[in-house]
């Protein structure tokens, strides 16, 4: 007696994603994505930070699997080479915090408030600040966030 194979139901509902998205000529692409934790959503640093700043640093998170990563850009001999040849390394553009964002469309000076938020509670470093001479800004995601709230030896 052979044993019935189980089909599986892959038709996604209208509030699903398929991962993949329409490029603007017309290709279908991967959709990035963002891998969101339960320790960081319950965290007091997340707690703390305003929406406009939580949304934010979803947006960056969706950059770390980004089509071009910097250390792409750099050579191994030079300067920031050794600070970017890591996966937690990204770019974010004013740009494209625009785009996805419409609150900065009007005042870039709230996303640099922002970022300096993110900064502090310790969800980013700044690698490569950008804002004297014409080049990309550089960030790296940051642990400083979940090491400060677990001084005490707890594990979650």
């Amino acid at each position: 007696m052979s044993k019935k194979k189980r089909s599986r139901d892959t038709h996604l509902e209208k509030h699903e994603s398929a991962g993949k998205r329409v490029n603007s000529r017309g290709f279908y692409v991967n959709d990035p994505y963002a891998r969101i934790t339960v320790s960081l959503l319950t965290s007091s640093a997340f707690q703390s930070l305003s929406n406009r700043q939580k949304l934010l640093l979803i947006n960056m998170k969706t950059q770390r699997y980004g089509s071009h990563p910097p250390r792409l850009d750099f050579k191994e001999d030079e300067p920031h080479w050794r600070l970017v040849n890591d996966n937690s390394v990204f770019y974010y553009p004013r740009s494209l915090a625009r785009i996805r964002m419409p609150e900065y469309s009007q005042n870039s000076g709230r996303l640099y408030e922002d970022i300096k938020a993110l900064e502090k509670t310790g969800f980013i470093d700044i690698i490569v600040h950008s804002k004297s001479v014409q080049s990309k800004n550089i960030y790296k995601f940051s642990d400083r966030w979940w090491r400060g709230q677990n001084q005490n030896g707890s594990v979650i």
